[in-house]
C-alpha cells in the first residue's frame, strides 16, 4: 500500500485480519518515507512525514515543517507565505463555527 495515513486503522485491521504482520521486526510494512513531486524543471517539493516531528498547532505545524522542503522557492517567496498562514488561521476560526452545527442547520 502506498500513501495511507497512520490513522487509517481500518487498513491495519485489514492487514492483521489477513494475517499480514504490521509491527515489529517481521512487519510487511516499511518505515514511513517522503515522496517527491517533480515538474519539467526538476524536483519541486518533498512531502513531509509528520509522524516523528514535534507537534505544532495547525496550520503553523504544516508551515514550519513543509517550508524547507520546497526546493526551488526563493527566500522572498517563502517569506511571503506568512500571509497565507494568517489567512488559514482566520479561516480556522471561521470554520470552528460549523463544528457545532448539524447538516440540517
Amino acid at each position: 500500500v502506498k500513501g495511507f495515513w497512520y490513522q487509517y486503522g481500518n487498513i491495519f485491521k485489514l492487514l492483521n485480519d489477513l494475517g499480514i504482520q504490521t509491527e515489529g521486526a517481521n512487519s510487511s510494512l516499511t518505515d514511513w518515507s517522503t515522496s517527491s513531486f517533480f515538474s519539467d524543471k526538476g524536483r519541486e517539493v518533498d512531502s513531509v512525514v509528520f509522524q516523528q516531528l514535534p507537534r505544532l498547532p495547525t496550520p503553523l505545524g504544516q508551515f514550519v515543517h513543509t517550508l524547507p522542503t520546497f526546493a526551488r522557492l526563493s527566500i522572498a517567496d517563502r517569506l511571503s507565505l506568512w500571509r497565507l498562514a494568517f489567512a488559514l488561521l482566520d479561516y480556522q476560526d471561521e470554520y470552528e463555527k460549523y463544528d457545532s452545527m448539524s447538516v440540517y442547520d
